[in-house]
């Protein structure tokens, strides 16, 4: 495959990048709000560089730097998820893109709430069952240790009712972190209403040939009512602009390369500037901002695509939505308890050593096994939107048939 050139078939290097995008959540959660019980990287050695200009002769501070930079790109949670988001708005709107079949988009608008939904509910009821056998250990790190972070997590004692309208209905519409089965799951209203807003507009707009206007005006409304949802709207833009030939001419270009590179460099350093220096307020568009140059240079850059499809990322991308519903299920029980129990045997760097790999160990294990729930839910997925299809086409065709016009399958 051309570098540049996405073939027509799910691009297994976008999958590696979900994949390795659903660690650094992992590793967010692991190390800065759980082991560390910090925010965030200390950036003294970053002030002291800038303030005093001390470059040269300083090269303890530089290292601290180039220390600092890679630790918080490497749990930088927040522009991971941003990640999933845009990958999300890309991969729902390149099949129609290319194709301008309207049964591709009618086809995912009917699967997406079982495909979301089964998985889910699966790891809801796990954490279900956690919590009323008392194996949520979280409460405990926090009484030990005063992690205020993690004792806010499973507070409360939860109910069939709870459990059922959580998985169905609250965790897309009604989400309330501290009554959550899985705080990871505050992404999913954004998940389901930008996947929703992609589908509505490739379904109304997409087949125009001025599809721009209303496009565009969709993006300023989207800045007004909600802006996380800007990383769907960036994600079909990049689907739209790659199928211009002119694009591609110019992504392919040494120059758009070397530019895409600097970029990601820029990147790899950008979470410790917007933690320390940018307001709250506009985290998640610089975070937009942040995933959509990465997913527009791995599409680009051939040594990214490389990377992406190595046998470990995609392994990763296959286990990336089981990992992010149950690694925070693996951290608050077996991890807390853990943490918890060696506390008074083991030094603190090696139980913080020891705790991370049984983390992140447990939990690759645990995703894995729970592919296979996943992949029973795309199958569900599937089924549901076909027997739909199928019911709608006879009714189509009596529908026609009295009229005397030519059978039409339903989009």
């Amino acid at each position: 495959m051309q570098s540049g050139a996405p073939d027509s078939s799910r691009l297994t290097y976008l999958d590696g990048l979900r994949g390795w995008a659903a660690v650094v959540v992992l590793f967010s959660h692991l190390f800065p709000f759980f082991l560390l019980r910090a925010n965030g990287p200390s950036a003294d050695g970053l002030r002291h560089l800038l303030l005093n200009g001390a470059v040269l002769g300083r090269v303890e501070y530089a290292m601290a730097t180039i220390g600092t930079v890679l630790y918080r790109f490497l749990t930088d949670g927040a522009t991971a998820v941003y990640v999933f988001f845009v990958l999300s708005g890309y991969v729902l709107s390149v099949g129609y893109v290319k194709t301008k079949k309207r049964e591709l988009v009618t086809d995912q608008a009917l699967r997406r709430y079982i495909r979301l939904t089964v998985p889910i509910s699966l790891a809801c009821v796990i954490a279900f069952c956690l919590m009323k056998a008392g194996l949520m250990y979280n409460q405990r790190v926090d009484a030990a240790i005063g992690g205020d972070w993690i004792g806010q997590f499973y507070h409360w004692t939860p109910d069939f009712y709870s459990l059922i309208r959580f998985s169905l209905f609250d965790v897309y519409f009604n989400f309330n972190d501290n009554r959550s089965f899985i705080f990871t799951l505050w992404t999913m209203q954004i998940e389901f209403f930008g996947s929703f807003l992609i589908f509505s507009l490739l379904a109304l707009f997409g087949h125009l040939e001025r599809r721009w206007i209303p496009y565009g005006l969709a993006f300023i409304a989207v800045c007004l009512i909600n802006r996380d949802l800007i990383s769907f709207m960036m994600g079909l833009f990049i689907a739209e602009l790659y199928q211009f030939e002119q694009v591609r001419l110019v992504l392919v270009r040494k120059t758009s390369k070397v530019a895409a590179s600097l970029m990601l460099t820029g990147v790899v350093a950008l979470p410790v500037f917007v933690f320390h220096y940018l307001p709250r307020s506009v985290f998640s568009d610089v975070a937009t901002l942040a995933a959509s140059v990465i997913v527009v240079s791995t599409i680009m850059l051939r040594q990214m695509q490389m990377v992406f499809t190595s046998r470990l990322s995609i392994f990763l991308g296959k286990i990336s939505f089981s990992l992010y519903l149950v690694h925070p299920l693996v951290i608050c029980s077996l991890g807390a308890w853990y943490f918890v129990t060696m506390r008074s045997y083991l030094s603190l760097p090696a139980l913080i050593a020891s705790c991370a790999v049984l983390i992140v160990v447990l939990s690759v294990l645990v995703a894995k096994a729970f592919v296979t729930v996943d992949s029973w839910g795309v199958r569900q997925a599937r089924r549901f939107a076909s027997m739909v299809r199928m019911t709608s086409t006879p009714r189509l065709r009596q529908d026609d048939a009295a009229t005397g016009k030519p059978a039409v399958i339903s989009e």
